[in-house]
């Protein structure tokens, strides 16, 4: 029977397609730990990790900003 892993392991490649991003940019992120591989070469990145790196640097929108300036 087939599993699949609902927690996908990405290459550098992938997970800056995922991230749309350069690879170099991922590269940087993991050297400065801001996303963190699995251990090992090459180098892996878990999806949950893209998702938590996402999620932590997403502002919620208002509606109109600053609805004090419209007045």
């Amino acid at each position: 029977m087939l599993k699949i892993n609902p927690d996908p392991l990405f290459t550098k490649f992938q997970a800056a397609v995922y991230l749309n991003v350069k690879v170099s940019y991922v590269e940087d992120l993991v050297k400065h730990r801001e996303l963190t591989k699995s251990l090992g070469r090459p180098i892996r990145i878990r999806m949950s990790e893209c998702e938590r790196f996402i999620r932590d640097r997403t502002v919620p929108a208002t509606r109109f900003g600053n609805a004090s300036r419209f007045n």
